[in-house]
């Protein structure tokens, strides 16, 4: 009964209380936060945020983009975020990519460009995928 009484009590509390990213390797980042488990002091245990994933990669996919939008415009939304390697949209698809310098400045990029307006449209900017493997032989039609 008292334990019960007490997660509870850290549960009502669990937004004061500050919690720090630790690396936990490959894969990201555990918010973990300290708190009082026993009478013997202070613990760490991992709070009920996610795993934040990092970018493993400095490319982004860049959706839902206007036929009209050119690869200038594109390079110059990105470029407060850092030096862009590469910009290519595929055209009459409505997306494209951005090759940034860094996975850091890909990141940033991402946070600050994703729904936001570019060219009269929300532009959706992701982390983008490796492309799939296609099948040899004969393609359909």
């Amino acid at each position: 009964m008292v334990l019960k009484e007490t997660m509870r009590l850290m549960e009502e509390i669990d937004d004061l209380i500050p919690a720090w990213p630790i690396e936990l390797g490959k894969g990201g980042l555990q918010r973990l936060k300290l708190r009082l488990v026993t009478d013997s002091g202070l613990w760490l245990m991992p709070s009920k945020f996610k795993k934040e994933k990092r970018m493993a990669t400095n490319k982004l996919y860049v959706g839902n983009l206007s036929y009209r939008t050119t690869e200038d415009e594109l390079r110059g939304a990105f470029a407060a975020y850092g030096d862009i390697l590469s910009v290519r949209i595929i055209e009459g698809k409505g997306f494209g990519f951005v090759e940034m310098e860094s996975s850091e400045a890909a990141e940033r990029a991402k946070e600050g460009l994703n729904e936001t307006e570019l060219g009269g449209r929300t532009i959706r900017v992701d982390e983008a995928r490796p492309p799939r493997e296609r099948e040899q032989g004969r393609r359909r039609y």
